[in-house]
Formats: structure tokens, sequence, C-alpha cells
């Protein structure tokens, strides 16, 4: 009897963080209006994917409660609040609407753009007031002339590799920005339209600007234009082919926001729409209506931590590349890659090899022990050249780290 009672303690006291960690997994935050209808970007919402209600009101613009900082000194700037001058306006959070944000769940920040400013910023989310971090005098892409459409960034995801990615309307400025200490804001270049894409174009405004960035496990990332189009970009050639459109979306539903739920399908929301959210299949990117019972938020974008194609979605756990962990060189242009662990936790690991099929063609078991160590693993002289993904599984078999490479 003691034991049953023991047991069912724990499952009381495990059974919440469970249920927690798959409610977690549901949200995401929203750029949207104070009211439902309104297409005023200045409003920072966390929802219920399920039924698209508001959880909690993380920014508020007419409240004023905000605090600015530079985002590399971590100095306040101080604005009055009756300073009404177009300098003072410019810095307020979202002085010229946003849409375009990314979730960093490792440090709980909020990265946006405002649309016209070309500037990155981020809200932490570990305070209770808005904290809000600028990038001053800093550009986040090359794009020449903000007043032009083509040049808005109105995409962003937090890729697998920890790092975020920005791309622009006219997709002429992928931009990579690092989240660790003194981060880096590269413009990596336009956008390359696979061959196989014939008229499909990634830059043609009437298809394909506008919408949201998605990250998947392997390093790609997913562009969902305003008009329902998918494109797969590969980052390391920025190289944009095109999947399909979005299938079961009302006529004139637009897609301005997308995450992926905790059970691997794609959530959309619409600027325009305010009757629900779409469910999509990824493999078949064929949609479904959310029950909503009542009117959601129309929003201009949307952000969580979750990956596409990334498995137990519902635990705590993440698959993010971390620093501790890295792979070279690559591409691969020997029989031989490395694999570093940078004063990773102690204990047993498996490296992967695996090919486009999922098939592992090398599996290697090593011992970290504390401090840096490298570990090499070698090619069999067989293996064709062409894209794999490096896998390290710690001791519960669970995957710990992710990274596509290339075998030249």
């Amino acid at each position: 009897m003691l034991r049953l009672l023991t047991a069912a303690a724990m499952l009381f006291v495990l059974n919440p963080f469970q249920t927690f960690a798959q409610e977690a997994s549901n949200h995401a935050y929203a750029i949207t209006s104070s009211s439902i209808g309104s297409t005023v970007w200045t409003e920072v919402k966390l929802i219920d994917l399920t039924s698209g209600q508001v959880i909690k009101n993380v920014y508020e613009d007419s409240k004023n409660d905000f605090t600015l900082f530079d985002a590399r000194s971590s100095k306040q700037i101080t604005i009055r609040k009756s300073d009404t001058s177009l300098a003072a306006r410019e810095l307020r959070p979202f002085s010229d609407f946003s849409a375009a944000c990314a979730l960093d769940a490792k440090k709980n920040r909020l990265y946006y753009a405002p649309l016209f400013s070309n500037q990155l910023r981020y809200i932490d989310l570990n305070t209770n007031a808005p904290s809000v971090y600028l990038f001053r005098n800093e550009n986040l892409s090359n794009a020449d002339g903000m007043e032009a459409e083509e040049n808005q960034v109105t995409r962003m995801v937090i890729g697998s590799d920890g790092n975020g990615y920005a791309l622009d309307n006219g997709g002429n400025h992928l931009v990579r920005f690092t989240t660790g200490e003194n981060p880096q804001i590269t413009d990596l270049g336009p956008l390359n339209d696979a061959p196989a894409n014939g008229d499909m174009k990634i830059n043609e405004s009437s298809t394909s600007w506008g919408g949201d960035m998605l990250a998947d496990v392997s390093g790609y990332l997913y562009v969902i234009t305003r008009h329902n189009h998918v494109f797969r970009v590969d980052v390391q050639t920025r190289t944009a082919t095109y999947i399909q459109k979005i299938k079961g979306v009302p006529e004139g539903f637009t897609t301005n926001g997308a995450v992926v739920d905790s059970e691997g399908k794609v959530i959309i929301s619409s600027a325009n729409s305010i009757i629900s959210y779409y469910k999509v299949d990824p493999s078949t990117w064929e949609a479904k209506e959310i029950a909503t019972g009542k009117n959601v938020f129309n929003t201009s974008d949307l952000a969580n931590n979750n990956l596409l194609f990334q498995t137990n979605l519902a635990t705590t756990d993440n698959v993010f590349v971390t620093e501790k962990i890295s792979v070279y060189p690559n591409p691969v242009r020997s029989k031989t890659f490395k694999v570093s662990f940078d004063n990773k936790e102690a204990g047993e690991y498996n490296i992967q090899l695996v090919d486009i099929s999922g098939r592992i063609v090398t599996d290697k078991s090593v011992s970290v022990y504390r401090g840096a160590q490298v570990s090499e693993v070698r090619l069999k002289d067989n293996l064709t050249r062409g894209v794999y993904m490096v896998k390290v599984l710690n001791h519960q078999n669970r995957e710990i780290y992710t990274r596509k490479i290339i075998l030249d």
C-alpha cells in the first residue's frame, strides 16, 4: 500500500510538469494590436495555439511602462514621456509597427524588427515590466532605402543552430544574427531560386513576399509567404526551393504568422482574418480550420520555440545546437570530420552520421570527460557525396545536437 501511495504521489508531482511542457509547446508570442480586427502592429501577446485565446499581455503600447537599453552596452536609454519628437518616437519599442519576431528560448528573449527602421531589437521576457534592447546605430541588413516595401523585414526565426535569421520581402537580404555574447549581425546576401522552381520565384511580389519563417531540425528554413506558398531555404547555399501552395485555406486568407505546435503541425495566422487559425500538416501542406468558438486576434507574426520535424516537442528538452558542441570542417573534403565537445557534461555519447533517407551510416560511441575534447569520426570509403546529418545522442539515447553537413 505504501508503495502504491508513493507511486501515486510521484505521478502527482511529475504530471503537472509534463502538462506544463505540453501547454508551453502549444503557446506562441504574437505581434498584434490592442483590439481584435485592428492592424496597428504594436502589441505583443502570448496566445494559446489551440484556441487563439490570449494568455498574457506581454507589451501594451498604451501603458508606457517600458524601459529601453542599449543592446551592446546594456546602458539605459532615457526618453521623456512627454517628448513627441521624431527621434523620441523612433525609440519607442514598436515605433514603426512590426511584422517579424523570433523567440530565443535559451535566454527568454523575443527578437523583432520594426518596419522601416532596419534595426534589430529584443524584449527581455524575464522581467515583469517590458525591458527592450536596441542595437542602435547598426543596420540589420545592407538594404538601401528602407521606404521600399521590398526591403522591409517580415520574416524571422531562430534556427536549429541557435542563430536568428531574418529575411526581407524581396528575398534580397537573408540576415543571420547570433544570440550569444557579443552578438554578430551579418547580411548573408540574396536568396537564389532552385532551377526546378520554374516561374515560382522567391522574390516575386505577387506570390512570395510577406508571411513568416520556420526552422527545422536539419538546419533548413521554411518561408511561408503571404500568399500561402512554401519554400525551403538552404542557408549554406542560400537556395530557395519551391515546395507547394498550402491547400485548404479560404480565398483571401493571407499567412502572416507561422509556428509549430506540440504535434509537429504548422499553425498559421493572418493579418486580415479574425475567424480562426489553421493547422497545417507539413507532410501534405493541407490546412484545417481550428475551431475557436469566437474571434481571434489577427497577427502580423508568430514565434515560439518549436522546430519543424522535431520529436518530443511536449518535453522540456530541445534540440537547439549549443556552443558546447560543434562539427568541422563543413563541407568535408577528406575521409574524416571532427566533433568538438567544449566543456560538455561528462558522460557517454553517440555520434551518428545519417543520410537523407534517415539511414544511419556511421555510429560512433565516445566517452567525454570534463573540459574541451575533440573526437574524430572516420568515414567509410563507399560513402557518396551529398548532404548528411550529424547527430549527437546522450546516454539516454536522446538527441541533443543535430547539424547538416556536406560531404564534398
